[in-house]
């Protein structure tokens, strides 16, 4: 017999590897370059200038692609029942 809090875990660790399936598959629809940029800034911390120099682009160049990167993302992420208002990008901040 499991107790209310643990029953409460079990659905939160649930929920967490149902939002994790998402967001590894919207990461996983991205262009390989683009992916490794995305990558580099949101997991590994670097900054753009550091992630372009590490992927041989200008750091412009970099922040564009970037900037397009995480509208994917988030277009991916938004389902039909999500809010407009919902910022998904604050979640891979």
């Amino acid at each position: 017999m499991l107790d209310e809090d643990a029953i409460s875990r079990i659905d939160e660790r649930l929920d967490a590897a149902r939002e994790a399936r998402r967001i590894y598959s919207a990461v996983g629809s991205l262009s390989e370059s683009d992916r490794a940029l995305f990558e580099f800034v949101a997991l590994d911390g670097l900054s753009i200038s550091d992630a372009a120099r590490a992927l041989g682009v200008k750091p412009a160049t970099a922040r564009v692609r970037l900037h397009r990167a995480r509208a994917r993302v988030t277009a991916h992420l938004r389902g039909p029942d999500t809010p407009a208002c919902v910022d998904i990008l604050e979640v891979l901040s």
